[in-house]
């Protein structure tokens, strides 16, 4: 298969129409390894005993379990291109009553509501919309400490669980009495405010979207996904990664010109919360 065949490949197998269903995953990638780009046909047999590991005596006009898990495969095909796959350049397809694979370019028109964003809104958002990859937005969690009593304590440079305690008394000393613990039970409205938008969004478009953690998350999960970063440099570890070789850096307090050495945004309340967008 093509490289751009078993992405697609990937990401239907990890799909809530095929991730629940181990067995008919197997079929469809056997099928899949099997019969892209050759002209072999499967027979159900073959089917029976490499896969559902069936005893070499399985006999096809008794046992209709071949021709049960392929009807079922070929619905979970046809949902997911209904659904998020919508939008994918290629299509895979199990012709009916053959047991091959066959990826063929995607005929269905982009939809009227991304055809009248706008020329602006179209530049901006076409990489994200006119890929196969899929888009992923990169939430925070604003670290706060709590006492036993239930008392919360959050201070906006301190984001480290490992050093924060300390640092957080370095700034507050009247809290070195108290036992303090890191806490993620929070939320910051903005970003919220700012998900649900970009949800709504892309939902309106026929493209789907997926909702990670920025810090439970890796970039293995996202280096092929087309990423929206959602909060600021203090609290979203990759958009602080993703600036190293850039003439602006956004900092804890400013964002900074390395060019000029010159702070281009000063105001620290602006940057409470920060949107960074970075197309894969």
């Amino acid at each position: 298969m093509l490289p751009s065949q078993q992405d697609l490949l990937d990401r239907i197998l990890a799909s809530p129409h095929f991730a629940h269903t181990v067995t008919l995953g197997k079929i469809l990638r056997y099928v899949c390894e099997k019969t892209v780009g050759t002209q072999d046909r499967l027979k159900e047999y073959e089917i029976a005993t490499a896969v559902l590991e069936r005893h070499h005596s399985f006999d096809p006009k008794v046992d209709p379990v071949v021709r049960v898990s392929m009807k079922g495969v070929r619905q979970k095909l046809k949902r997911y291109f209904e659904d998020e796959g919508k939008r994918e350049s290629l299509q895979l397809v199990i012709p009916k009553g053959q047991y091959s694979a066959q990826f063929i370019q995607n005929s269905s028109p982009p939809s009227p509501e991304f055809q009248d964003m706008g020329q602006g809104l179209n530049l901006f958002w076409n990489s994200y919309l006119g890929q196969t990859r899929p888009t992923l937005v990169s939430y925070t969690e604003p670290l706060f400490f709590r006492e036993g009593w239930g008392t919360y304590v959050r201070n906006l440079y301190v984001n480290d669980p490992g050093t924060g305690n300390r640092h957080l008394i370095e700034r507050l000393p009247e809290l070195g009495a108290r036992e303090l613990h890191p806490s993620f039970h929070y939320l910051d409205a903005g970003e919220v405010h700012s998900m649900f938008l970009l949800m709504q969004f892309f939902h309106q478009l026929g493209a789907s979207v997926g909702v990670r953690n920025a810090r439970t998350a890796s970039w293995h999960e996202m280096r092929n996904s087309n990423l929206v970063l959602v909060g600021c440099a203090r609290t979203n570890p990759f958009m602080d990664m993703l600036q190293e070789e850039t003439d602006f850096i956004i900092a804890e307090d400013e964002i900074r010109n390395v060019v000029t050495d010159h702070i281009a945004v000063p105001d620290k309340e602006r940057l409470s919360t920060c949107t960074y967008l970075a197309p894969a």
